[in-house]
């Protein structure tokens, strides 16, 4: 065998410290991961379940995949605790065009069903491919860093 065929120069991989290693991880988790779960489709959100801690390693895909998933409405996850947000209420409209409201319940929510609480009592679950758009209906935020009055609740 002649080696008359030209062979691309393939670049050795050189070894860096713990630091490159573990700053590789978070960028390929934030530029590849996350948003792919953003995107996915119930079904392979599912396939990669099964295989999570192949993918992610050991990390409980309760935490990760599914939260990454639903943070395509942003609104509805409060990603630093890896949970649905149940401060916050939402105007969910679904693909058919209905719309439902209330405050995800984290505790009832599982993988790709989402459950609202409101007065009116439990709304769902609703399916993650099912769901056009999130919407928060109102963002309490603390007043010069002290609770709000009775009176100022009253006007809300």
């Amino acid at each position: 065998m002649t080696d008359d065929t030209i062979q691309p120069e393939i670049p050795l991989v050189t070894l860096h410290d713990y630091q490159w290693l573990t700053a590789s991880r978070r960028n390929w988790l934030e530029l590849v991961l996350i948003p792919w779960c953003r995107t996915a489709s119930a079904a392979d959100l599912r396939r990669a379940e099964a295989e999570w801690p192949d993918i992610a390693g050991r990390v409980a895909p309760e935490a990760t995949l599914w939260i990454w998933a639903w943070s395509r409405f942003p609104s509805l996850v409060n990603l630093e605790m890896g949970r649905f947000d149940e401060a916050i209420e939402v105007r969910l409209t679904l693909r058919d065009g209905s719309q439902h409201t209330g405050s995800p319940d984290d505790r009832q929510s599982r993988r790709e069903w989402l459950v609202l609480m409101s007065r009116e009592g439990q709304g769902g679950p609703f399916k993650i491919d099912e769901v056009a758009t999130v919407d928060p209906l109102l963002e309490i935020r603390p007043v010069a860093n002290r609770p709000l009055t009775p009176t100022e609740l009253d006007s809300l």
